[in-house]
């Protein structure tokens, strides 16, 4: 009778290691889903970003040549240096503008 008994508590010791285990495996999966899931939401938000700052800097150029530029023309002519210039303060460097949390660099040829 004494046997039986510690073979029935062997085998509920070993149904008990196996669900666990499983247990484990699927906490472990679960916990890669959220880090997977919190590295591509961030990286959507940097899209968006990177996407909105695109808009506003094409927005600024073409309100800079449908309107007055910063060197005061009004007839779309304004251009600024070429692209691997810096952005600088005077009318023909390429302006270089803050929005929000990021930044971009107009270049108009």
């Amino acid at each position: 009778m004494f046997a039986k008994f510690l073979e029935r508590r062997g085998a509920a010791l070993l149904i008990l290691l196996c669900f666990v285990s499983v247990l484990a495996v699927m906490a472990a999966a679960y916990m890669t889903f959220v880090g997977k899931s919190v590295r591509l939401i961030g990286a959507q938000e940097d899209s968006v970003q990177a996407l909105y700052l695109a808009e506003a800097g094409l927005n600024k150029a073409v309100y800079y040549l449908e309107g007055t530029s910063p060197d005061g023309s009004d007839d779309g002519s304004w251009r600024t240096l070429p692209y691997p210039a810096a952005a600088g303060e005077g009318s023909s460097d390429p302006q270089e503008e803050g929005l929000g949390e990021g930044n971009y660099t107009l270049w108009v040829e």
